[in-house]
């Protein structure tokens, strides 16, 4: 009886045996690769979309902020949009953001720390933005590997939250802020001034002060770095200038911006429909090119705006005549005699010399009795000086002047007081700033944006 041969696997067959399961696992490790490479991307699509879109969330966020300081909420609106689309063009990744998309109102996570932005379409102090890539939009995110579980979009947003609420200046205790004196060049104040609550001095340059200062608690004494005031050997102490340590406070602003828009803002004075004429202008009729050398209270159309010329280089404003309830616009050098004033009106001259707004004496600016009932308040602009040799007076009002502002001051006469100034401020001795219950309008206030959210 023959015996059967048992065959056994050769070192081939080993070989081929181990060769076709490391082509299995191969195979599958490959598919894995695939897998986790195709969600990388996907997910690494996702992030880098995201941030983003936040970046032009951000973008938008400021913008809109910004502009709704001077414009009304559809134009601002309207620039956060225009700010969104030069981050992600809408020809590459369709509409991002629409004026839906970005709300005004109020920041404030003490009273309302569950949720602190409370949307208030007449405010002006903050912003939310959501912007959103989403099918719903026909712009969200494709993908690479999720398409095969039936994920062909996935949707982002994002929010931005930006609040100005407290502008430059800290608010006094009745949240009134804005009064001061802020300048692209030196400012330089004489002796013996008391600054009240709320009152803010600012140089982008420095700040020059003599003794005999007095700083009640609140006000601000600021430039880029605080160590660049210049002051007498002993100025800091406490017996010289009491609470000028605790004013101190680097800090910058940007005033060259604000200065940078001044053509248009005059420009919007021009037009009696434009918005900065609202609360003014009644009449849509122009006194246009009136020529004449004294200007009387009759030749002021009132509710009206009046572009005045002068048969020499002087338009003057004769003694105690009141300018009020207009706008009025000129080129001439202008010049206040004694006892001339200006309230609930805006006085703009485009004129460029020293002598652009200039009075001897007694000019006033603003109405008395805006400290108790807010009104009468008056807005000057020149494009070149801003001097009063004395007895200066200002209620609730703004003073911008595109070259340098010098005045003396009468000893009670600067309540709630914006000045600002292309060039340096020149203030005199002896004076008591900011002790009005009402700081000014703030249609001047220079705000401070931060993003919060």
């Amino acid at each position: 009886m023959t015996r059967p041969t048992q065959e056994y696997p050769s070192e081939t067959d080993f070989i081929e045996a181990e060769d076709a399961g490391i082509t299995v696992l191969s195979l599958f490790l490959f598919i894995g690769m695939v897998m986790a490479a195709g969600l990388a991307v996907d997910i690494n699509n996702v992030i880098q979309s995201r941030t983003q879109l936040q970046g032009a969330a951000d973008a938008a966020g400021h913008a809109a902020l910004y502009w709704r300081w001077r414009n009304s909420e559809a134009d601002a609106k309207d620039k956060g949009i225009e700010v969104a689309e030069l981050n992600m063009p809408t020809s590459v990744y369709g509409n991002v953001l629409t004026a839906d998309d970005i709300e005004f109102g109020y920041w404030d996570p003490i009273t309302y720390p569950d949720e602190p932005f409370r949307a208030d379409s007449t405010r002006h102090t903050a912003v939310q933005v959501i912007a959103r890539r989403e099918a719903a939009g026909n712009n969200g995110i494709g993908t690479f590997l999720m398409h095969f579980i039936g994920l062909d979009v996935l949707d982002v947003r994002t929010i931005s939250v930006w609040d100005s609420a407290y502008g430059f200046c800290p608010p006094k205790d009745n949240g009134t802020r804005g009064e001061g004196f802020f300048a692209r060049g030196v400012i330089d104040i004489q002796s013996n001034n008391t600054y009240r609550d709320g009152f803010c001095i600012h140089s982008d340059t420095w700040v020059e002060l003599q003794q005999g200062g007095y700083f009640e608690e609140g006000v601000t004494v600021s430039m880029p770095d605080e160590s660049d005031v210049v002051l007498p050997s002993s100025g800091l102490d406490p017996t010289k200038n009491p609470g000028l340590a605790e004013a101190l406070t680097s800090q910058s602003m940007n005033l060259e911006s604000f200065f940078s828009n001044l053509d248009n803002l005059i420009d919007s004075y021009r037009d009696p429909f434009s918005s900065v004429n609202s609360d003014l202008i009644s009449d849509a009729t122009v006194n246009y090119d009136k020529i004449i050398s004294n200007v009387t209270a009759a030749d002021i159309v009132p509710n009206a705006v009046n572009i005045l010329d002068c048969k020499a280089k002087t338009l003057t404003i004769d003694n105690n005549v009141v300018l009020k309830d207009a706008v009025i616009v000129t080129s001439c050098e202008v010049k206040f005699n004694s006892g001339a004033a200006i309230e609930n009106a805006v006085l703009i001259t485009t004129n460029t010399s020293d002598k652009a707004i200039s009075a001897p004496s007694g000019l006033r600016i603003g109405s008395p009795t805006f400290c108790t009932d807010q009104s009468g308040s008056a807005t000057v602009i020149s494009m070149g000086d801003f001097r009063v040799s004395s007895g200066l007076e200002v209620y609730g009002s703004t003073v911008i002047s595109m070259g340098d502002t010098n005045f003396t001051a009468n000893a009670n006469g600067i309540a709630g007081m914006q000045a600002y100034a292309n060039g340096r401020i020149d203030a005199s001795s002896n004076g008591d700033m900011g002790f009005c219950d009402y700081g000014p309008p703030d249609d001047f206030l220079i705000p401070v944006f931060r993003m919060v959210m």
